[in-house]
């Protein structure tokens, strides 16, 4: 999405029922949203393209065309249950960096 998007689609998205998640990194290029309408747990990260965040774009569409890689990381998730945030978040950003670092 274009710098130009990037604010109107936050906007849209606060619209149904989402709101800027606290206490994680917001910029003018990356933005995530999450649900407060359901009991169901829906983010949105909103990234720009081009931008330095594009490692979230890399990521999510390595997870798009492997099931192996969702099947992993939806296990790591299952397996980190129970931790703190800052553990779970350091195995998880363990995980990215060594999808991210595979030549697929």
């Amino acid at each position: 999405m274009t710098a130009q998007q990037f604010s109107r689609t936050i906007e849209q998205l606060k619209t149904l029922g989402f709101k800027e998640k606290l206490n994680t990194l917001r910029t003018d290029e990356l933005c995530m949203l999450e649900s407060q309408a359901s009991d169901e747990d829906v983010a949105f990260q909103i990234v720009v393209t081009g931008s330095k965040f594009t490692n979230f774009l890399i990521f999510r569409d390595r997870l798009r065309n492997s099931a192996q890689l969702v099947h992993q990381y939806n296990e790591l998730k299952q397996n980190c249950m129970g931790l703190s945030p800052d553990e779970y978040r350091q195995i998880k950003a363990e995980f990215i960096d060594q999808v991210l670092s595979t030549n697929l």
